[in-house]
């Protein structure tokens, strides 16, 4: 009854909270030990993994000169996925490697479609 009212400390659940406490730091201990190891590998998260198949072009060479505090300036990242890159090579066309290229490549891949549609039934 002086448990419940909380006027003394329940040595068991004291216990128990200690011995659960020290199961944990053993088993995050082990762990580390596998990793330090090499036997147990830490995966990547889900954006990790879709920014290591993004390919960045530009923004590579930075300023090195004194920098202005009023005026902070932005370069645009121009990111192209491989599937993208991959899709512009079987249509033979070379893939947009700046923001300025994607008019051209898009008229190039209009043509292509154009082509295709017109000779597309044509056998060799």
């Amino acid at each position: 009854m002086k448990v419940k009212a909380g006027l003394t400390v329940d040595n068991e659940a004291a216990a128990r909270e200690a011995q659960s406490a020290m199961q944990k730091e053993v088993v995050q201990e082990k762990l580390n030990e596998k990793l330090n190891a090499g036997k147990v590998q830490v995966s990547e998260s889900k954006a990790d993994r879709e920014n290591a198949n993004m390919v960045q072009i530009g923004g590579g060479k930075k300023n090195k000169g004194k920098k202005r505090k009023a005026a902070v300036e932005y370069e645009e990242v121009f990111q192209v996925d491989f599937a993208i890159i991959k899709k512009f090579g079987m249509l033979s066309i070379a893939a947009p490697t700046s923001a300025d290229d994607l008019d051209k490549c898009l008229a190039l891949v209009g043509e292509k479609k154009e082509f295709y549609e017109e000779n597309g039934g044509v056998k060799l």
